[in-house]
């Protein structure tokens, strides 16, 4: 118990500075300028800080394998709310940002799964991350919503995180987004027939909370 305080404490505090950190650079103007919004990246990582200690309850890495599987939970996090950042400020996903999220995760859970000497452990996540990600593209595809291709990209990589816990995560994970979004979807639907503005809805932000809330509400911590 209180090996998992002091090391939730310390991911926590990690998070908090790594979040505003990372969202700073990936905003970076050709002209090496940050946009000034620090308060605002500083509150992004005071959130960061409960999320990972949260992570760290819940994957306690007790071996060689658990402390890889908090590793990914845990760059999932620091880019997640990055991106959930970037996109609230910025209405935007940078496709780099997530791409390095993903191979820097796809080489952490590969190295989980070699160690444990159990390659198949790959298998769900791969699946999990096409499943979603094709569920997205189609959405894109055929109009069904006003979400682009970042948000395909960034589906696929949370499908992959959710497949790590298994298809009962998966389904949570992949339900969450519309049900944490519904209110907020709502209220800017009623402002924009009251003044005729069409308003951007930002919807990675709803992906990154509903994959680390299903995350966190499926299985048990050992």
């Amino acid at each position: 118990m209180r090996d998992q305080l002091i090391l939730g404490a310390a991911v926590g505090v990690l998070a908090a500075i790594a979040v505003p950190r990372t969202a700073a650079i990936w905003t970076m103007e050709p002209t090496g300028r940050t946009p000034n919004r620090w308060l605002s990246r500083t509150l992004a990582g005071a959130c960061a800080a409960p999320v990972a200690a949260a992570l760290a309850w819940r994957h306690p890495p007790h071996g060689s394998h658990e402390t890889l599987l908090l590793t990914a939970w845990l760059l999932f996090t620091v880019a997640g709310l990055s991106l959930a950042w970037i996109d609230i400020v910025l209405q935007r996903l940078p496709t780099r940002l997530i791409a390095v999220a993903a191979a820097a995760v796809a080489v952490v859970l590969s190295l989980a799964a070699a160690l444990a000497g159990q390659p198949a452990q790959l298998l769900v996540p791969v699946l999990a991350g096409a499943v979603l990600g094709s569920g997205y593209t189609a959405f894109v595809a055929v109009g069904a919503s006003r979400m682009g291709m970042g948000d395909v990209r960034l589906a696929a990589l949370t499908g992959v995180m959710l497949g790590t816990g298994g298809w009962a995560t998966l389904l949570l994970g992949a339900v969450l987004p519309y049900v944490l979004s519904l209110p907020i979807a709502v209220a800017i639907l009623f402002q924009q027939r009251q003044t005729g503005e069409q308003k951007p809805f930002p919807f990675g932000p709803f992906l990154i909370a509903a994959t680390i809330i299903a995350d966190l509400l499926t299985g048990d911590p050992r």
